[in-house]
Parts: C-alpha cells; structure tokens; sequence
C-alpha cells in the first residue's frame, strides 16, 4: 500500500521488461585488421651509389688539365655578365615620329677566350666584366637616348643601340685578353636583339 492507502503498481522486472530473463549473451568483437608491414625502399644515397656503380665508367675521373688551361679546336671558355638600365627614346616610322617611352633594358655581355689562368684558374673575375658593362650602360641609365651624341644622326632603335652599346664595350675590355663575343640587349622580358661576332677568342 501506499501513502495514502492505494496499491502501488509495479513495474516488469528488469528482466521481463526487455522480454527475457536471461542474462544478455556477449557478441565478440571482431579481430583487428592486420596491417601489411611497410615496403621498404633504398635510400637516395643507395640509389646514388647504385647508380654510380652501374653507369660511371673506368675513365670517369681522368681529366686532361692541359684542356683545361689551353682548350684548342672548336673548345673555348665564354663568359656573361648581366647589368641593367633605365633610358627612354622616341623612334620614327615611315616619317612619323612615336611617342616617348621608357624602357628596362637588361644588357647581357658574353666574351670568349681560349686561356685559363693557371694560378687562379678563371678567365676573369666577374666583377671586372660587370665593372666595365656597368660603366657602359651609366652612360646611358635615365636619359633620353635622342639626345645623347650616337643618336644625334641615328635613330635609338634597339638594333642600334645594341650595336652601339658592343663598340663601345668592346673597346674597354681590349686590355684584359677577352674578346667581346656578343651583346644581347632586352627592351622587355620577351623582345631582344642580339648583336656579335663569329669566329674564335684570343688564346
């Protein structure tokens, strides 16, 4: 009875509420999957000396010094040197004269020679190139080339300028046993004049 004298309803038992009396089976679980053990591969430096072993022949490490120092037949030493300048131009067409314009221009030297010194064993210091390449294109950086002496009679064309730029360039590196091969002057990154030399360098 309860509190105030009414029967209490009671519930199924716990076991008759969920439909059985039996203790609930278990379900086991199922086995972990077994991972395959991980493929093992050489290293870079297994590869590398694999390779080595395999393809580098007997005579891979004789050097012919003398090559080096005295290349002969079609064999040389080149070298460049990149420097840039800023200059503006107007250039005519047909009688017409074209608006004023700037330019980037990137100015590429390359000189050859068939010598390497034996003490340092370079053709020449890249600094020296860029000085003298660097002096040229000073000359001509933030002016106007219509009113620069060359441009007086000639149009500032960049096939002009480039062969300008090669004389007056060439000039100054008579001195250092290199021969200006080409110049090669861009007036933006993909348009370009190249303007050079055949045959070979001083030996």
């Amino acid at each position: 009875m309860g509190l105030f004298g009414f029967p209490i309803k009671r519930g199924p038992s716990k076991s008759h509420a969920r439909g059985s009396s039996r203790a609930p089976q278990l379900v086991p679980a199922a086995p972990a999957a077994v991972k395959p053990p991980p493929r093992t591969t050489p290293s870079a430096a297994g590869n590398a000396h694999a390779l080595e072993a395999a393809t580098t022949p007997d005579d891979f490490w004789t050097i012919d010094e003398e090559a080096l120092f005295h290349p002969s037949g079609d064999t040389y030493y080149q070298i460049s040197t990149d420097v840039f300048f800023n200059a503006r131009h107007s250039v005519s067409f047909s009688g017409r004269a074209g608006p004023e314009h700037t330019h980037s221009f990137r100015l590429q030297a390359t000189c050859q020679t068939q010598g390497l010194d034996r003490e340092d064993q370079v053709v020449i210091g890249y600094h020296i190139l860029r000085q003298k390449t660097t002096l040229v294109a000073n000359a001509y950086n933030n002016h106007l080339l219509n009113t620069l002496p060359p441009f007086r009679q000639l149009q500032p064309t960049t096939e002009v300028l480039t062969a300008i730029l090669f004389q007056q360039i060439d000039r100054l590196l008579a001195d250092l046993g290199l021969a200006l091969m080409s110049v090669t002057l861009w007036e933006s990154p993909t348009e370009a004049i190249t303007y050079g030399r055949h045959g070979r360098g001083p030996a």
